[in-house]
């Protein structure tokens, strides 16, 4: 049991480590929103699996016999959840709120571009000989 802990504890802290390191990447300005989606993507499933292992592990060192294996780097199991939580957060609100600039400066482009096609048109009706009729 000792070595599947130990295990789950090095895992657990690769997939901190990922996360922390996709959530600063996300966070990048100057990133292109397919590039900032597919990090993005990455860093769900990577705190899926964080979350699942987390679980296992306490799971692991619920028994009194492993006691100090509920405190990592200084922090309880609570604790190094809620740090890594905190991360995860930071990030997919900065994604979504990038998204959505995007998705707003989309749709006023869209809604410019149409004003002047109507306006265009407007103007080709009004130069039209049919229109002095």
């Amino acid at each position: 049991m000792e070595q599947a802990i130990s295990d789950a504890k090095s895992r657990r802290a690769q997939l901190k480590t990922k996360i922390t390191t996709l959530a600063q990447q996300i966070t990048k300005p100057r990133l292109k929103l397919d590039r900032r989606a597919h990090l993005y993507n990455e860093l769900v499933d990577t705190h899926d699996d964080f979350l699942l292992l987390h679980h296992n592990y306490c799971s692991m060192v619920s028994e009194e016999e492993y006691e100090t294996h509920r405190t990592v780097s200084g922090l309880t199991l609570e604790q190094y959840l809620a740090e890594v939580n905190d991360t995860y957060d930071k990030a997919e609100t900065s994604f979504v709120v990038y998204a959505l600039n995007g998705l707003c400066i989309n749709a006023d482009l869209a809604v410019k571009k149409a004003q002047c096609i109507r306006s265009e048109e407007h103007t080709s009706e009004l130069q039209s000989p049919d229109h002095l009729v």
